[in-house]
């Protein structure tokens, strides 16, 4: 029989849950070329007189912002919401891509991971005119990170000539 966990183990727990998640993505983003993508370790702070945003949880990735979650149980509207928070940092250029992969049950590679991102972000990636913006082009979209990652490519973003074999 064991023991109940206690709050601080479950917190460590879930802590380290997500610092493996982000280790490896990192490492498959490596791998498919962003040869930059680092682990971002600092998190965002709010004093009485600074507010330090948070940077997401991949840095060396210029113009996207990830957000990195290993989770039973989906809170995508809230997980995008924070996203959307970190990317408001105005030291970030506007219009970079945010992206919400999500560590799916059962799947060890992340290329099979959910990839969640906005419809007005998944319009700029395959180059669809978008000339009047509506609250429909909000709506998430939810992908294979793989396939979001070949749009990434198709883009302009990341060096898929250093894609390792």
């Amino acid at each position: 029989m064991t023991a109940a966990k206690s709050r601080s183990q479950l917190g460590r727990m879930s802590r380290n849950k997500g610092a493996k998640a982000e280790r490896d993505l990192v490492a498959y983003l490596r791998m498919v070329g962003f040869g930059g993508a680092e682990r971002a370790v600092r998190t965002g702070y709010r004093t009485k007189d600074r507010v330090a945003a948070d940077p997401g949880d991949i840095t060396g990735t210029p113009g996207i912002v990830w957000s990195v979650k290993d989770a039973a149980v989906e809170r995508i509207d809230t997980w995008l919401d924070e996203l959307d928070a970190m990317a408001a940092d105005p030291r970030l250029p506007v219009d970079d891509v945010r992206l919400l992969v999500h560590k799916r049950r059962g799947r060890a590679i992340p290329d099979k991971w959910w990839c969640w991102l906005r419809l007005h972000e998944l319009k700029g990636l395959v180059g669809a005119p978008n000339p009047s913006y509506s609250n429909d082009d909000d709506v998430p979209v939810r992908m294979e990170l793989g396939h979001v990652i070949d749009l990434l490519h198709a883009a302009g973003y990341g060096d898929p000539g250093e894609v390792a074999s």
